[in-house]
This record gives C-alpha cells, sequence and structure tokens, in this order.
C-alpha cells in the first residue's frame, strides 16, 4: 500500500510539472507574439510633402494601424528643435498636420520620430519622419538696383553697354532663379541677352537721340514677371577736328610777268624823280 501511494505521488508530480512547464512555453509565446506585433505596428520610415500655403501632410505611406490597440500618436520631440505638427488617429490612420502654415525659404525641411500608443498606455516601436516643404511661386524677381543710368558714345557698337541684375527669393530653382530679361520698348535700338546684358543694335547718334530710356524685366523660370525699372541711355557727342566752310581744293595762280614789269616801272619813276 506504501509502495502504491509512493509511486501515485511521483506520477502526480510529473503530471503538474508538465502542466507548468506547458504554461510557461504558452504565456513566453504570447508574450513574443505580444512584443512582435507592437514591434512592427510602425513602418520604420514615412516620407511627407506640404504646400507652403496649406497644412496637410501628404505621407508616404499611409501610417495604418488597428484602432482596436492603438488609441494615440505622439511625436518625441528634441530639445532645442522645433516641430511645428501635430499627429491625430482618424478611421485607423495618422494624420498629420502642421500647426501653422511653412515658409520653405526659412526652413526646407524637418526630420522628427513618432510612436504609435497601445490602448494600454505602452508605446510602440518608433518611426522617422522626413517632411519636405513645397515652395510655391509666391515672389516675383526684384532688380538689385531702381534704375540704371550710363553713358555711351555715338558711332559706336558696343558688345556690352552695360548689366543688369535681378534676384528672386523663393526657394527652389524653378521659382527662385531669373532665366530671362526683356527690354519692353521694342522701338530702341537695343537688345538684352538672359544674363542682363544690354548692347545696341546699331550705332547711335546724338543727333537723333541724347537719350534712350529703356523699360526693362526679368522673369523667374516659371515665367513671373518682375516690376519694370528704368535704364537711361546717354549720347555723348564726339566731336572731330576740320575745317568748316572751305572747299576741299584751292588752285593758286601766280602772275610773274605782272610783278617784273611793275618793279621796273617803279625804278624808273624813282631816277626820274
Amino acid at each position: 500500500m506504501t509502495r502504491h501511494n509512493h509511486l501515485g505521488t511521483i506520477y502526480l508530480a510529473v503530471i503538474l510539472s508538465a502542466t507548468f512547464t506547458a504554461a510557461v512555453v504558452t504565456s513566453s509565446e504570447n508574450e513574443d507574439e505580444y512584443l512582435t506585433q507592437k514591434e512592427i505596428i510602425l513602418e520604420k520610415s514615412y516620407h511627407g510633402l506640404i504646400r507652403e500655403n496649406e497644412t496637410f501632410v501628404e505621407i508616404t505611406p499611409l501610417i495604418k494601424v488597428d484602432e482596436e490597440k492603438i488609441c494615440n500618436f505622439h511625436i518625441l520631440k528634441k530639445p532645442y528643435h522645433e516641430i511645428p505638427f501635430e499627429i491625430e488617429l482618424v478611421n485607423n490612420l495618422g494624420i498629420l498636420k502642421a500647426r501653422r502654415t511653412l515658409n520653405c525659404e526659412k526652413r526646407k525641411s524637418y526630420h522628427f520620430e513618432i510612436v504609435a500608443i497601445y490602448c494600454d498606455g505602452t508605446p510602440s516601436n518608433t518611426a522617422n519622419v522626413h517632411i519636405t516643404v513645397i515652395d510655391i511661386n509666391e515672389y516675383a524677381p526684384t532688380f538689385l538696383e531702381p534704375s540704371y543710368v550710363t553713358e555711351v558714345d555715338e558711332g559706336r557698337l558696343y558688345n556690352e553697354i552695360l548689366r543688369v541684375e535681378a534676384t528672386d527669393k523663393d526657394c527652389t530653382p524653378l521659382f527662385g532663379d531669373v532665366c530671362k530679361y526683356e527690354i519692353l520698348n521694342n522701338d530702341e535700338p537695343f537688345a538684352i541677352d538672359n544674363e542682363g546684358s544690354i548692347k545696341n543694335t546699331e550705332p547711335l547718334s546724338h543727333r537723333a537721340s541724347h537719350n534712350h530710356i529703356l523699360s526693362v524685366v526679368a522673369y523667374d523660370c516659371a515665367m513671373k514677371e518682375s516690376a519694370a525699372i528704368m535704364v537711361s541711355i546717354k549720347v555723348r557727342r564726339v566731336c572731330e577736328a576740320k575745317f568748316l566752310g572751305m572747299p576741299e581744293r584751292i588752285d593758286y595762280t601766280v602772275h610773274i610777268h605782272t610783278y617784273i614789269y611793275s618793279s621796273t616801272q617803279d625804278r624808273k619813276n624813282t631816277s626820274a624823280s
């Protein structure tokens, strides 16, 4: 009887041990699955685009989550780094918005990290977010000088009389680079190239016009036009040394015989006296 009881005790201990081990394994598997779900809740990185005059961020890929598990998002802020964005959970999506309109001319991009918050308050894995601010053509080119004045000699052809220059405050090459200059009054004998260099297309005459006034504009690469500025080109008279009112040829005739006769008669008259 004692021997049977002893065997029963051993058998019960083996069963309890196996049950405990199975429970531990099952618990460990569930925990691993829970942790794995938290690790893959967000992508490693997201890329967003936002226009200067808008607040909605177009994000790629979409920040998709399960609202039964995720109840919120959080932006991880770093000291001394302004992050003018907020994120909220709407219909299983994380929606990023700017808290104010942004300025590409001041800052072209932002980088920060986000986490999803489980409904039990624990955070998910972090994800990098890189947002680029898209420029809009809000500025027109402006000239460095309000007007330009120069002088040239009449009768000459110049490779360059003067050069005007304009700049644009937009932050991208399409909107921020100056690609063209134009003289608006086409009746003047001048041309301007895309670098702002002005030259005359025919020799100038002070008598015809002693001062040519041009109206010049600049365009950015999206063809947004600047305000016109005035370019004044004064024509100097070129002086030439020459005789006026005289014929080109003068013929001289010397009357020798008349001179000899006149001199002989003068001597005879003197002797007679």
